[in-house]
């Protein structure tokens, strides 16, 4: 049975995770009524910031890279992370607009590129990229009404996280409730 004090120590660290978790989703909000090219940029600041923090993701990054291309040097998979890291930062500035923008500035920012015409009505199989931007398949679904395409449906791995696990399912019914 655990102690008491070991009970607290972890309570005490559950409300602080919580804690940061609600200040990280209230630092978005106001980020959504930003001017998009001024988001982007802080996205890619933030990203450039995160790159350089000595961490196991950074690791990760880096074996993955390593591992996914054998024959580039240490150079280029350096070059790679950096990408990697302030694309991910604009991933996550971006959930500003996604999670608490207008469909208006939304569907303002999306822009849709098919070789297949999409309005056909033929079933199609979307293949989203793991992790960044994993919101597309929940974007292209709730626009899909107004973009007169066939309906949509999508999934996705849940997160570590149970708080942002919850966020990206409530933000996804919220989308569906904006467009349809």
């Amino acid at each position: 049975m655990p102690s008491p004090s070991s009970v607290t120590n972890q309570s005490k660290a559950n409300l602080l995770k919580s804690f940061l978790n609600y200040l990280g989703v209230g630092f978005l909000a106001p980020l959504s009524l930003l001017p998009y090219k001024l988001l982007v940029a802080i996205g890619y600041g933030l990203g450039y910031i995160a790159a350089r923090i000595p961490s196991d993701r950074a690791r990760v990054v880096k074996t993955n890279l390593r591992l996914c291309f054998p024959n580039l040097n240490k150079a280029e998979i350096d070059e790679l992370s950096k990408q990697h890291w302030r694309l991910l930062g604009r991933s996550l500035v971006e959930k500003s607009i996604i999670w608490f923008g207008s469909s208006k500035k939304l569907s303002e920012m999306i822009e849709v590129k098919s070789a297949v015409d999409l309005a056909s009505k033929k079933p199609r199989i979307l293949v989203n990229m793991h992790f960044i931007g994993i919101e597309g398949s929940i974007i292209l679904s709730a626009l899909s009404k107004e973009k007169h395409w066939p309906r949509t449906s999508g999934f996705f791995q849940r997160m570590k996280s149970p708080f942002f696990n919850q966020k990206n399912c409530g933000m996804a019914q919220s989308l569906w409730r904006q467009f349809n």
